[in-house]
């Protein structure tokens, strides 16, 4: 049976119906005669914008497809620590690629030796540099270059990088992890607990009600779980995990 044959339609036009409203709920930024309902609520407002619906939206598609990955992974005789390793791998990548478009919002142009448009078509391309699925025929040395020139020119754009003022520069800083980011300690987490439970539904469950208690405990003050948020649900407050986790639980389902 082809790969491609293999491939659910639900979920490839579910990804593709989230991503193209992705695209267009970022444009809606460009024109000031937008409906009201199609933007983000603004803080404090006790309700939901259309734009609020996507990204857990993006986050529910990517737990409805942790199964089915780590599945087809297993079929092609991938043992549990190759997986975890692609894991921890995919999840890094989403983390530095998170941490670095956070830095380009507060990059300044003035005291920085290079142009914020430069700086960002730099780290772009050593992104693909770095990540990209190069052939199998290619020798493993020629891959190592690539991507060795492509963390070479993320480390330069490190040290080359302002932020700040021209009076008191600044240089990349964790502000937050950005939308990527915080995909990538969603996924992490999830993939993880998947592997280590198992397809028991009853138990994922459990998993989702912990991370919605943990998201409804946060926002409404409780003070006791603060502390502990950076350790049980880095990245976020537990509700982004737990729309992840639906996805699997969808999936298992």
């Amino acid at each position: 049976m082809s790969s491609l044959s293999r491939r659910l339609a639900s979920i490839d036009a579910y990804r593709a119906i989230t991503m193209f409203f992705m695209i267009f709920v970022n444009d809606l930024i460009f024109d000031f005669r937008v409906p009201y309902w199609l933007e983000h609520a603004a803080e404090g407002e006790d309700r939901l914008g259309f734009a609020d619906t996507i990204f857990p939206a993006f986050l529910f598609i990517v737990g409805c497809s942790i199964p089915l990955a780590i599945r087809n992974g297993r079929e092609k005789g991938f043992t549990g620590w190759d997986t975890v390793g692609h894991v921890l791998r995919r999840s890094l990548a989403l983390l530095v690629m998170g941490y670095f478009l956070v830095n380009y919002e507060e990059f300044t142009t003035g005291p920085a030796p290079v142009s914020r448009f430069a700086w960002l078509l730099i780290v772009t391309l050593a992104f693909f540099f770095i990540w990209l699925v190069y052939p199998q025929t290619w020798p493993w040395w020629r891959k190592a270059l690539w991507r060795g020139i492509g963390v070479a020119a993320l480390a330069l754009m490190v040290y080359v990088y302002r932020g700040g003022t021209t009076e008191q520069p600044a240089g990349m800083q964790a502000y937050w992890w950005g939308i990527l980011g915080l995909i990538g300690w969603a996924y992490l987490a999830c993939a993880l607990l998947y592997m280590a439970v198992g397809e028991r539904l009853g138990l994922l469950g459990m998993l989702f009600l912990v991370f919605l208690g943990i998201s409804v405990a946060s926002c409404s003050g409780w003070r006791g779980i603060r502390p502990w948020l950076p350790y049980i649900s880095p990245g976020d407050a537990g509700g982004l995990t737990a729309f992840t986790m639906a996805g699997v639980m969808t999936t298992i389902y």
